[in-house]
């Protein structure tokens, strides 16, 4: 039974090592035009830090710093400078028997707002309304019971802009939308909080349902 156990552990500690190795040799083939600030020289060094568990961390082309901050067998968070985070996830298809590239930039100005897209190992781009439906940013902004109508839209109008944040699970494969409070009043923060929802959408081998 022992024995049995051990090999098992030994496997899906194979599999983890051979995903992990996929996803870094899929960070370092990232296009110049996706990271023009760090070259493959870069992301080389990136990803030899990762793979013997060091922190990684470079001084990318423009004199800023480009971080990686958390990373599994499938998943990067990229610090790439002060304003952007790049996430990536790998995710396997089951009809095709392959796997595909979900990657999530955040911008940061006064408040977060994210993009969502998908390419091949190879890093071509691929249709994103085949593996993830729109989502509104008024659709993740809920009324409270205690709250009228007219007060719930006038609070609304609040978000100004009204922006969406996205982002990948490190464990999970799942993606989480929510909107990014606005640059608001410090007393008016809680307020808008109790109006901001979330939506979540798991991976279900084909799209984010």
């Amino acid at each position: 039974m022992m024995n049995k156990t051990i090999i098992l552990f030994l496997l899906l500690l194979s599999s983890s090592v051979v995903r992990a190795q996929k996803l870094f040799d899929v960070f370092t083939a990232i296009p110049d035009t996706m990271l023009s600030y760090l070259d493959a020289g870069l992301r080389s060094e990136l990803a030899g830090d990762m793979r013997t568990k060091k922190t990684a961390v470079v001084v990318n082309i423009i004199g800023d710093t480009t971080r990686v901050v958390t990373y599994s067998s499938d998943y990067i968070l990229l610090r790439c400078n002060k304003s952007r985070d790049m996430e990536i996830k790998l995710l396997p298809r089951k009809q095709e028997g392959d796997t595909i590239v979900c990657v999530v930039n955040t911008y940061k100005g006064p408040a977060e707002e994210s993009t969502v897209d998908f390419y091949t190992l190879a890093w071509k781009p691929l249709l994103k309304e085949q593996f993830v439906g729109s989502v509104s940013g008024m659709s993740l902004l809920q009324r409270p019971d205690t709250l009228s109508t007219d007060d719930f839209q006038n609070l609304c109008g609040m978000f100004d802009p009204l922006l969406v944040n996205i982002h990948l699970s490190p464990k999970e494969q799942s993606l989480t939308f929510s909107v990014s409070l606005p640059d608001v009043p410090r007393d008016k923060e809680k307020t808008l909080k109790g109006l901001i929802s979330q939506r979540k959408f798991n991976w279900d081998g084909e799209r984010f349902n």
